[in-house]
């Protein structure tokens, strides 16, 4: 078994890998689907993960446009480390 895919109460083993590679592509493009109706920004060129030490960091990539909750986004769990705030940023950058 590779995983499990739930479906209200039924529980289906998921055995072909394809299948849940496209599950997960499914699950990336709702998320950009609704991180560009939240962000107003169509498309989003490249994505940085950057701990809370980068802050920084991330403040002199460019021009904060929009920022979000992970919570606001389909297949995103709240942060669960203390002092990590769990935000998704669209920066204007370049």
């Amino acid at each position: 078994m590779i995983g499990a895919r739930h479906r209200g109460d039924i529980v289906r083993r998921v055995t072909d890998e394809a299948e849940l590679r496209e599950s997960g592509r499914d699950a990336a493009e709702r998320a950009a689907a609704r991180l560009a109706e939240l962000s107003g920004v169509d498309q989003h060129d490249i994505a940085l993960v950057m701990g809370s030490g980068w802050l920084p960091a991330a403040e002199a990539l460019g021009e904060t446009v929009s920022e979000v909750s992970t919570t606001d986004l389909p297949g995103f769990a709240p942060s669960s480390v203390a002092g990590h705030a769990g935000r998704i940023r669209s920066v204007r950058a370049g």
